[in-house]
């Protein structure tokens, strides 16, 4: 099944669930600031994303010889998918983000309302810590939902334990790039510890780890494979998005799903900055101290900064390496023993990927 005909039938499931879990609030006499951001949630969701995470649990499920159909299996499917969703919500308070998958992310969606609503005078900081607060506890309920689909599924021991490793990899992994904002510089240790945990483990490894063990056949060949590949598209997709955090257009940040220059202004070590701090010329490294971990105008700098990425061969080395690991992912792909349409599904991963 390919990533179009699995969100077919993933999508109409998944709307499902959120309406009713909205609905039961509602029911349950949540207040309407509660129910306008979990709607507002719910349009950006259905609407943007491409429902990666399931989709690789739902394929390597299949990889293993797993029978039963997507709507069969859908409550750890969606519990993926909302765990996704809770995590972008704490990750843009966190980076202070505005725009997510073309929408206002829920702490702007919060800050614009209280501007509008507040009924006593408030300072900026007040706005912004009341703005937070309520994305937090927007993310509790989500992570709510998460707790209750895994809790009433028939995934085995094993699978609720790679589940709840999914959980705590990616928080040990934002632990850690929220820590390193606080350093001038970095280890590459550190920084690929971070890249795996953060998005290698959460995108690709353990969604696909849960998608095995649903299976409950044992295959020493695809739990290995899972191991690598994963780690090649996990890092891949991470470049990816380090790159779109320099090139996203600030009149269209739809494109890249995120707001640019966020990691630069958060003092954020990437992939590109970790390649300038280490092999840049004494200029390049000097102007990247100029902007990292400060403030400043995204209009009157853009050129400059992505002038910087390029011309410092950061940018082209970084794309070489995307290359180099799903070369790597599709050779290993090619030689694993299992049906031929499903390896061409997770070929056609790499060529997602690839784009």
């Amino acid at each position: 099944m390919n990533i179009k005909d699995f969100r077919k039938e993933f999508d109409p499931v998944l709307q499902s669930f959120i309406e009713s879990k909205i609905s039961d609030l509602e029911k349950n006499n949540a207040e309407n600031y509660t129910l306008i951001a979990l709607e507002h949630l719910s349009n950006a969701v259905m609407n943007g994303g491409k429902k990666i995470r399931p989709y690789v649990s739902y394929l390597s499920y299949k990889t293993s010889l797993g029978k039963k159909g997507v709507k069969e299996v859908s409550d750890i499917l969606i519990a993926i998918e909302i765990f996704h969703v809770f995590c972008l919500v704490h990750d843009d308070v966190i980076d202070k983000g505005e725009i997510r998958y073309g929408y206002k992310t829920i702490n702007k969606l919060y800050s614009e309302y209280y501007e509008e609503n507040f009924e006593k005078e408030i300072s900026k900081e007040e706005l912004e810590h009341i703005s937070n607060s309520q994305a937090i506890l927007i993310g509790d309920i989500l992570f709510a939902w998460v707790t209750e689909l895994i809790g009433k599924s028939n995934l085995s021991d094993k699978g609720k334990d790679s589940f709840y490793k999914m959980v705590n990899d990616v928080v040990i992994g934002q632990m850690i790039d929220v820590d390193i904002t606080s350093k001038k510089k970095v280890s590459s240790e550190t920084l690929n510890k971070k890249n795996h945990l953060k998005t290698a483990a959460y995108t690709f490894i353990n969604p696909m780890q849960i998608g095995y063990l649903m299976s409950e056949i044992e295959n020493k060949e695809i739990a290995e494979w899972i191991n690598i590949f994963g780690d090649c598209c996990g890092n891949a997709y991470q470049i990816k998005d380090d790159i779109a955090d320099i090139l996203a257009n600030r009149n269209n940040n739809e494109e890249f799903n995120k707001t640019a220059f966020l990691d630069i202004k958060a003092g954020e070590h990437t992939f590109l900055t970790q390649y300038i701090f280490e092999n840049g010329k004494e200029r390049e490294i000097e102007t990247l101290e100029k902007f990292f971990g400060k403030d400043f105008d995204e209009i009157e700098n853009e050129l400059e900064i992505k002038n910087l990425f390029k011309e410092s061969n950061a940018i082209e080395y970084s794309q070489k390496i995307i290359k180099d690991k799903l070369d790597k992912a599709e050779e290993i792909t090619e030689k694993l023993d299992i049906d031929k349409d499903n390896k061409e599904h997770w070929m056609l991963i790499l060529d997602l990927l690839k784009k």
